[in-house]
């Protein structure tokens, strides 16, 4: 029996060690991570139709017969057995063979579900993006609890110290109310950009919140240009002005997840909006309803649905904007 040890997961790009369990797919032979195999509902190896039932279970310490292993040296090996690797079509950079997504560039690699007209499909692009989040909330559960924590925690704790700093200090309250704004700013960048590390499994913890310090600039460059945009669209009738904050809503999230100005962003967010509009329309509904959910149980609710909600929002993001890209 061949050893899954240094191969990579084709899903996730991670390497097994010698002690790692796996799933099999039956089809092309590759090895994938229990979560990967689920979350991609089957094998992640590009032009393989291995499903979510083709699995077959590793385990390194099941040596009884050659029969009850999966992994034998007589089988064909799967791209990601040989420890071949590839340039992303997109970016350049070495990724394995059977990569599904460039974990670089972060662009999917994988066909996507289109329907007869040749876009995204609406309603399995929905349904995978709401799975793929519950299973990240699942699986990043602790952490993302304290994450909320400490969100919640410390605006209360800055606002009682800028509280007792201004009643000593008066003329310092001026500058702790802008500290506070840029504040606000860096959090709300960082937190996305841990949601964007969450999704593409990477390590992260709390200090990741200070981590995109490069994006709050266009941050706000997009916030203001949109904000702009969508002000001067109301005064013609107010609706050019609905219309144009429609385009441009995926605006921050493109400006955080990629290296990209203000202006980009929001032509990104455009041009991704504009192929995909029904499915736009599907996600803001899915999230006003999961907005809706979290606000039961005295707003308890939202420590789970925004997570999700984020997950989704970067989920159909990605799959519109390698659409676009591939066109």
């Amino acid at each position: 029996m061949n050893s899954i040890a240094g191969k990579y997961c084709p899903y996730c790009q991670k390497a097994f060690t010698a002690e790692d369990t796996a799933l099999i797919c039956s089809k092309c032979n590759t090895p994938h991570h229990h979560q990967c195999w689920v979350e991609n509902q089957g094998c992640a190896v590009v032009g393989c139709d291995g499903s979510f039932v083709d699995a077959e279970s590793y385990d390194p310490d099941f040596h009884k017969s050659p029969q009850e292993t999966v992994f034998h040296s007589d089988e064909p090996s799967g791209p990601s057995l040989s420890g071949d690797t590839k340039s992303c079509p997109h970016c350049g950079e070495t990724i394995p063979q059977a990569a599904v997504f460039c974990v670089h560039c972060k662009t999917m690699l994988q066909d996507p579900k289109l329907d007869s007209n040749g876009r995204l499909a609406v309603i399995d692009t929905i349904v995978d993006g709401l799975k793929t989040g519950w299973n990240l909330l699942v699986e990043n559960l602790g952490f993302l609890l304290l994450l909320e924590l400490v969100l919640l925690i410390a605006p209360f704790a800055t606002a009682v110290i800028a509280g007792l700093v201004s009643m000593i200090i008066p003329p310092l309250s001026v500058v702790f109310g802008l500290a506070g704004i840029v504040l606000s700013m860096i959090v709300a960048v960082g937190v996305q950009k841990i949601f964007f590390k969450l999704f593409d499994r990477q390590q992260v913890d709390l200090s990741d919140i200070f981590s995109a310090t490069d994006r709050v600039l266009p941050f706000i460059g997009v916030g203001f240009l949109a904000a702009l945009g969508t002000m001067l669209g109301a005064f013609l009738l107010v609706l050019p002005g609905f219309i144009f904050a429609f385009f441009v809503w995926l605006a921050p999230v493109a400006v955080v997840d990629r290296p990209v100005g203000a202006v980009e962003a929001l032509s990104i967010s455009m041009r991704i909006v504009r192929d995909n509009i029904f499915l736009t329309l599907g996600m803001l509904l899915v999230v006003m309803v999961l907005n809706m959910l979290g606000a039961l149980f005295f707003g308890l609710g939202v420590l789970i649905t925004g997570p999700i909600s984020s997950f989704f929002i970067i989920y159909c993001y990605r799959k519109m904007l390698h659409q676009n890209i591939n066109k």
